[in-house]
């Protein structure tokens, strides 16, 4: 392996770490300035290209999930502190125990 081969490799690996190292921070914290306020709740950031809302009832406990244009979509917020994700498939959803909304 030449000199140029493997600054490359070194590259690709200490970007894969620079991603990893991003994503592993993907949850946040975020507080209103209100001292009033509920503590911080943590924000799922959705990973590109995945839609699909885990959303778990707050009536039943029971897990939904939520495809774009249906009826509850744009009104579902994702709370992974109370277990809540998005998915990339369907399939992944219901691999996990999710079923899909009924609306």
């Amino acid at each position: 392996m030449n000199r140029t081969s493997a600054y490359n490799i070194a590259v690709g690996v200490a970007s894969v770490i620079l991603v990893m190292m991003i994503v592993s921070t993907a949850f946040i914290l975020i507080q209103a300035n209100s001292p009033n306020t509920s503590p911080p709740i943590l924000v799922a950031l959705q990973r590109p290209g995945c839609v699909i809302k885990g959303n778990i009832s707050i009536n039943n406990g029971t897990r939904y999930y939520h495809l774009p244009r249906m009826e509850d979509y744009d009104r579902t917020v994702i709370s992974p502190q109370y277990g809540e994700q998005w998915f990339c498939t369907e399939e992944e959803a219901i691999s996990k125990g999710w079923e899909k909304a009924p609306k």
